[in-house]
C-alpha cells in the first residue's frame, strides 16, 4: 500500500472557498424561501373569502357562454 499524498496549499484554499460559497448560497436560499413563505401567508390572510368566485373582481359581470 502506498501513502496518501498531502493536499497542496492551493487545494486547501480552493476547498475552503467552495465550502464558504456553498454555505452563503444555502443561507440565501433559506432567506428567499422564508420571504416567499411569509408573503404567501400574508396573501392568504388578506383574502376576504374563499372559492373560485372570490378571486374575480367585483366589477366583472358574470356572463354565461353558449
Amino acid at each position: 500500500m502506498g501513502r496518501v499524498p498531502q493536499p497542496t496549499l492551493t487545494q486547501v484554499h480552493l476547498f475552503t472557498v467552495i465550502n464558504w460559497a456553498l454555505l452563503v448560497d444555502a443561507l440565501l436560499g433559506v432567506a428567499v424561501l422564508r420571504g416567499r413563505w411569509r408573503q404567501a401567508l400574508a396573501l392568504e390572510r388578506a383574502k376576504p373569502a374563499s372559492g373560485p368566485l372570490a378571486q374575480l373582481p367585483s366589477s366583472t359581470p358574470l356572463r354565461r357562454r353558449g
